[in-house]
Protein backbone atom coordinates (compact mmCIF):
# COMPACT_ATOMS: atom_id res chain seq x y z
CA UNK A 1 0.00 0.00 0.00
CA UNK A 2 1.13 3.22 -0.87
CA UNK A 3 1.88 5.75 1.41
CA UNK A 4 -0.26 8.56 1.76
CA UNK A 5 2.08 10.88 3.37
CA UNK A 6 4.11 13.82 1.59
CA UNK A 7 7.38 11.74 2.14
CA UNK A 8 5.58 8.23 0.64
CA UNK A 9 4.67 11.37 -1.92
CA UNK A 10 7.92 12.61 -2.65
CA UNK A 11 9.39 9.03 -2.69
CA UNK A 12 7.52 7.03 -5.54
CA UNK A 13 7.25 9.98 -7.63
CA UNK A 14 11.22 9.84 -7.73
CA UNK A 15 10.87 6.39 -8.28
CA UNK A 16 8.87 7.05 -11.65
CA UNK A 17 11.48 9.37 -12.62
CA UNK A 18 14.48 7.20 -11.85
CA UNK A 19 12.77 4.56 -13.69
CA UNK A 20 12.23 6.21 -16.64
CA UNK A 21 15.95 7.39 -16.98
CA UNK A 22 16.85 3.77 -16.18
CA UNK A 23 14.97 2.19 -18.84
CA UNK A 24 16.17 4.89 -21.27
CA UNK A 25 19.42 3.80 -20.58
CA UNK A 26 18.67 0.19 -21.64
CA UNK A 27 18.53 -1.03 -18.46
CA UNK A 28 15.72 -3.87 -17.42
CA UNK A 29 13.39 -2.00 -14.61
CA UNK A 30 11.35 -3.90 -11.61
CA UNK A 31 9.87 -1.91 -8.80
CA UNK A 32 9.78 -3.54 -4.87
CA UNK A 33 11.86 -6.69 -5.61
CA UNK A 34 12.84 -9.06 -2.61
CA UNK A 35 16.54 -8.73 -1.51
CA UNK A 36 17.65 -10.77 0.75
CA UNK A 37 14.32 -10.80 2.78
CA UNK A 38 13.74 -6.93 2.19
CA UNK A 39 11.69 -5.18 -0.36
CA UNK A 40 13.85 -2.76 -2.27
CA UNK A 41 12.34 -0.13 -4.53
CA UNK A 42 13.79 -0.65 -7.81
CA UNK A 43 16.55 -3.15 -9.30
CA UNK A 44 17.48 -2.23 -12.20
CA UNK A 45 19.92 -4.73 -14.97
CA UNK A 46 21.82 -4.86 -17.80
CA UNK A 47 23.15 -7.49 -19.42
CA UNK A 48 25.88 -9.10 -16.01
CA UNK A 49 25.43 -5.60 -14.48
CA UNK A 50 22.39 -4.83 -11.70
CA UNK A 51 21.82 -1.85 -9.80
CA UNK A 52 20.05 -1.78 -6.49
CA UNK A 53 18.14 1.75 -5.69
CA UNK A 54 16.76 2.58 -2.75
CA UNK A 55 14.83 6.04 -2.11
CA UNK A 56 14.18 7.90 0.73
CA UNK A 57 13.74 11.64 2.20
CA UNK A 58 15.31 12.82 5.05
CA UNK A 59 12.51 11.89 7.36
CA UNK A 60 12.22 7.96 6.18
CA UNK A 61 15.45 8.24 6.48
CA UNK A 62 16.15 7.96 9.64
CA UNK A 63 13.54 5.59 10.26
CA UNK A 64 15.15 3.17 7.33
CA UNK A 65 18.84 3.28 8.31
CA UNK A 66 18.85 0.05 10.00
CA UNK A 67 17.18 -1.91 6.75
CA UNK A 68 18.59 0.38 4.30
CA UNK A 69 22.41 -0.50 5.90
CA UNK A 70 21.56 -4.04 5.56
CA UNK A 71 20.29 -4.25 2.19
CA UNK A 72 23.93 -2.03 1.35
CA UNK A 73 26.27 -4.84 3.28
CA UNK A 74 23.87 -7.69 1.29
CA UNK A 75 24.37 -6.12 -2.06
CA UNK A 76 27.93 -5.32 -1.86
CA UNK A 77 28.63 -9.15 -1.33
CA UNK A 78 26.84 -9.62 -5.15
CA UNK A 79 29.05 -10.17 -8.00
CA UNK A 80 28.40 -7.14 -10.57
CA UNK A 81 26.12 -5.11 -8.25
CA UNK A 82 25.59 -2.13 -6.98
CA UNK A 83 23.88 -0.20 -4.36
CA UNK A 84 22.90 3.21 -5.03
CA UNK A 85 20.71 4.92 -1.99
CA UNK A 86 19.06 8.28 -3.51
CA UNK A 87 17.73 10.29 -0.96
CA UNK A 88 14.64 12.82 -2.39
CA UNK A 89 13.63 16.29 -1.25
CA UNK A 90 10.69 17.89 -1.61
CA UNK A 91 10.41 20.56 -4.40
CA UNK A 92 11.20 24.35 -2.79
CA UNK A 93 8.11 26.47 -2.90
CA UNK A 94 8.35 29.22 -4.67
CA UNK A 95 8.07 32.56 -3.36
CA UNK A 96 6.22 35.35 -4.93
CA UNK A 97 7.82 38.65 -4.38
CA UNK A 98 6.06 42.27 -4.64
CA UNK A 99 8.48 44.73 -4.98
CA UNK A 100 8.28 47.59 -2.25
CA UNK A 101 5.51 45.46 -0.27
CA UNK A 102 7.40 46.08 2.74
CA UNK A 103 7.45 49.79 2.51
CA UNK A 104 3.44 49.71 1.45
CA UNK A 105 2.47 48.21 4.56
CA UNK A 106 4.79 50.11 6.79
CA UNK A 107 3.63 53.10 5.28
CA UNK A 108 -0.36 52.07 6.08
CA UNK A 109 0.66 50.91 10.09
CA UNK A 110 2.14 53.83 10.50
CA UNK A 111 -0.41 56.23 9.22
CA UNK A 112 -3.08 53.65 10.89
CA UNK A 113 -4.05 53.26 14.05
CA UNK A 114 -3.90 49.06 14.59
CA UNK A 115 -5.91 48.41 17.22
CA UNK A 116 -4.07 45.34 18.57
CA UNK A 117 -0.90 47.07 18.92
CA UNK A 118 -2.16 50.22 20.58
CA UNK A 119 -3.57 48.56 23.22
CA UNK A 120 -0.16 47.39 24.45
CA UNK A 121 1.27 50.58 25.48
CA UNK A 122 0.77 53.84 26.23
CA UNK A 123 2.63 55.17 22.63
CA UNK A 124 3.76 52.03 19.91
CA UNK A 125 5.47 53.28 17.23
CA UNK A 126 5.85 51.18 14.19
CA UNK A 127 9.44 50.95 13.23
CA UNK A 128 9.69 48.25 11.09
CA UNK A 129 7.74 45.62 8.51
CA UNK A 130 9.70 42.64 7.44
CA UNK A 131 9.88 39.01 6.44
CA UNK A 132 6.99 39.37 3.95
CA UNK A 133 5.48 35.73 2.86
CA UNK A 134 2.44 36.62 0.07
CA UNK A 135 1.14 33.10 -0.28
CA UNK A 136 -1.58 34.16 -3.19
CA UNK A 137 -1.57 37.13 -5.59
CA UNK A 138 -4.00 38.10 -8.35
CA UNK A 139 -3.08 40.47 -11.11
CA UNK A 140 -6.78 42.23 -12.93
CA UNK A 141 -7.94 44.97 -14.36
CA UNK A 142 -4.70 47.22 -12.80
CA UNK A 143 -4.46 46.00 -9.75
CA UNK A 144 -2.47 43.33 -7.83
CA UNK A 145 -4.20 41.74 -4.74
CA UNK A 146 -2.19 40.04 -2.73
CA UNK A 147 -2.13 37.92 0.96
CA UNK A 148 -0.16 36.38 3.10
CA UNK A 149 2.31 37.01 6.03
CA UNK A 150 4.84 39.62 7.43
CA UNK A 151 6.67 40.39 10.57
CA UNK A 152 6.10 44.11 12.41
CA UNK A 153 8.85 45.11 14.42
CA UNK A 154 7.25 48.01 17.00
CA UNK A 155 8.69 50.10 20.22
CA UNK A 156 6.32 50.30 23.32
CA UNK A 157 6.77 53.38 25.47
CA UNK A 158 5.02 53.12 29.01
CA UNK A 159 4.94 56.88 30.25
CA UNK A 160 3.41 60.16 30.21
CA UNK A 161 3.16 63.59 29.86
CA UNK A 162 5.43 64.12 32.93
CA UNK A 163 7.32 61.07 32.33
CA UNK A 164 8.67 62.84 29.20
CA UNK A 165 9.90 65.84 31.08
CA UNK A 166 11.44 63.81 33.40
CA UNK A 167 12.57 61.07 30.49
CA UNK A 168 10.86 58.62 32.87
CA UNK A 169 9.03 55.41 32.17
CA UNK A 170 10.29 52.59 30.47
CA UNK A 171 10.68 51.62 26.82
CA UNK A 172 10.57 48.36 25.38
CA UNK A 173 10.88 46.68 21.54
CA UNK A 174 9.06 43.84 20.19
CA UNK A 175 7.92 41.80 17.13
CA UNK A 176 4.61 39.84 16.03
CA UNK A 177 3.64 37.77 13.24
CA UNK A 178 1.02 39.74 11.05
CA UNK A 179 -1.76 38.33 8.21
CA UNK A 180 -2.24 40.83 5.61
CA UNK A 181 -4.64 41.01 2.29
CA UNK A 182 -4.07 43.99 0.19
CA UNK A 183 -4.72 45.70 -3.20
CA UNK A 184 -2.35 47.65 -4.76
CA UNK A 185 -1.89 49.57 -7.99
CA UNK A 186 -0.14 47.36 -10.45
CA UNK A 187 1.87 50.70 -11.05
CA UNK A 188 3.36 49.94 -8.17
CA UNK A 189 2.94 53.25 -7.20
CA UNK A 190 1.99 52.44 -3.23
CA UNK A 191 0.97 56.12 -2.52
CA UNK A 192 -2.38 54.61 -1.48
CA UNK A 193 -3.49 50.80 -0.76
CA UNK A 194 -6.90 49.44 0.17
CA UNK A 195 -6.29 46.63 3.27
CA UNK A 196 -9.09 44.09 3.65
CA UNK A 197 -7.15 42.23 6.13
CA UNK A 198 -4.51 43.43 8.87
CA UNK A 199 -4.32 40.98 11.81
CA UNK A 200 -1.90 41.10 14.65
CA UNK A 201 -1.18 38.38 16.84
CA UNK A 202 -0.19 39.83 19.73
CA UNK A 203 -0.65 36.52 22.09
CA UNK A 204 2.88 35.83 22.56
CA UNK A 205 2.51 39.32 24.48
CA UNK A 206 -0.15 38.19 26.67
CA UNK A 207 1.29 35.21 27.62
Amino acid sequence: MANPSLSGYIEQSTLDELQEEWQSKGYHVERHQKVNGHTVDLVATRGDETIVVEVATAESLRRRRRDLTSVANYVRTLPNTTFRLVVANPPKRKSIEIDGLEEALLQYMTENTVSDLDRLSTHTYIELVHGVDVDNVAIGHGLIHASGTAVVNVRLEYRYASDFKHEDGFITSESFPVGFAVTLPATLNYSHIDVEKLEVDTSSFDE
